[in-house]
């Protein structure tokens, strides 16, 4: 797969409209904070941005900082149809793309996503025309899904206009790897964005920070802490050089609320690859509770 980019990382921009992710301490962001974040993405390389129309201000947050930047027409940026939005009306799905662009300030979108798997079921009903054609206007180069399931996604890779999936993935979140997911993908020269790689942050936030309401996972993230610290590897770097190692051709999306995130995680770019390592933290975590890998059962 011959994919031009400066970095295999995407900027995801759901804290830029929104208080999320269980790790989020600064809530949502202020313009200013926004800027310098997407400044610092693009001073490592980072080209691309993940959005969604259903993220509050995040589009108009992210526009901004890109006309401020003077890098609106530089970048590559995904976004995603409005869960709420009536798939099947084009009219609806046009003009929501059309709000996007306006809220970007780009000319076309690289990719616009299905946001919700379970729309997949309205593709033949009338959805697959709609999307080609915003491919055909040139409003969208790419059509692509998000997925939470295995099942979703290789269903999506079947269906020859979908050429991006966004699936979850991280060192405890095996279910993909385990299907095969990104060789399949590889092999139709289909684009992979893997999403939750730090688990929406839970996989390096301090044992005693983690909410009441997570306590079934503490024991989990306890001995994965210490996994790491036997062997003197940081949560950080065995989480992205799993990933990097057993698909290096996937983009991996993380947020940030402060610049150095971003810096942190370009640093860890550099860092060995330790494969024997990946071995031994995949037979030692590998039935991991789905309670715990879906951010949705959390409550």
């Amino acid at each position: 797969m011959n994919l031009e980019r400066l970095s295999p990382f995407v900027l995801g921009t759901a804290q830029f409209g929104s208080c999320y992710g269980i790790a989020n301490k600064e809530g949502k962001l202020s313009q200013q904070a926004v800027t310098s974040i997407v400044k610092a993405s693009w001073e490592q390389g980072i080209d691309r941005f993940d959005t969604a129309q259903g993220y509050g201000d995040s589009e108009v947050f992210l526009g901004r900082a890109l006309k401020d930047l003077d890098i609106s027409k530089k970048v590559k940026v995904i976004s995603k149809i409005a869960p709420t939005l009536d798939h099947l009306n084009a009219k609806e799905v046009i003009s929501s793309v059309e709000g996007s662009l306006r809220n970007l300030g780009v000319s076309k979108l690289y990719a616009l996503l299905i946001h919700d798997e379970s729309s997949l079921l309205l593709w033949d009903k009338g959805l697959k025309e709609i999307l080609s054609d915003l491919v055909r206007s040139g409003k969208v180069e790419k059509i692509g899904i998000s997925v939470y399931s295995p099942e979703k996604a290789l269903q999506a890779l079947n269906i020859s206009e979908i050429s991006v999936l966004q699936i979850p993935t991280n060192v405890l979140d095996k279910r993909f790897v385990k299907v095969n997911i990104f060789q399949i993908a590889q092999n139709i020269n289909k684009e992979v964005y893997i999403r939750s790689i730090f688990l929406q942050g839970l996989l390096l936030m301090d044992i005693e920070n983690i909410p009441e309401k997570m306590n079934f996972a503490k024991s989990i993230l306890q001995e994965f802490k210490r996994f790491c610290q036997e062997n003197n590897v940081s949560r950080q770097q065995l989480a992205i050089g799993y990933l990097r190692s057993h698909m290096p051709q996937a983009f991996l999306l993380f947020g940030a609320e402060r610049v150095e995130q971003v810096q942190n995680n370009a640093k860890v770019l550099n860092l060995d690859i330790l494969p024997d390592l990946y071995k031994e933290v995949e037979r030692k975590f590998d039935h991991i509770d789905e309670k715990i890998l879906n951010p949705l059962l959390w409550g």
